[in-house]
């Protein structure tokens, strides 16, 4: 499901689905449940998504809900730029899934031969 917010010029947020005021924890907790966003400004429809997703994360480094340091992370991203930012993310995510597969090969191996030990 994604829920399409109106971020008013004095940084209110307005959920269109339930017609009311929100606020950015909501917003993560809905994220949290599988929801997906998208946010629009109310003055210049230009999609802010993202700046209120950052937002959300320095909201909860500054309160430590759950989030490791993310500082190296977002060294890397403004060292990168913005232009090869999806590239960085998109390589990172493929290396961590390349080697998620390769620990669980890795774990079927050992299984297995452990299992040809004890028969």
């Amino acid at each position: 499901m994604e829920r399409t917010i109106k971020k008013y010029a004095n940084r209110k947020l307005y959920d269109t689905e339930t017609s009311r005021l929100i606020t950015l924890a909501e917003i993560a907790a809905w994220i949290s449940e599988g929801d997906r966003i998208r946010v629009i400004d109310k003055d210049t429809e230009e999609n802010v998504t993202t700046v209120v997703l950052a937002q959300i994360i320095l909201e909860q480094e500054k309160e430590k809900k759950g989030l490791t340091s993310i500082s190296p992370l977002l060294h890397e991203l403004i060292r990168r730029g913005r232009s090869s930012i999806s590239e960085f993310i998109e390589r990172s995510l493929l290396a961590s899934v390349e080697t998620l597969s390769l620990t669980r090969e890795k774990a079927e191996e050992i299984v297995g031969d452990l299992c040809e030990e004890d028969g």
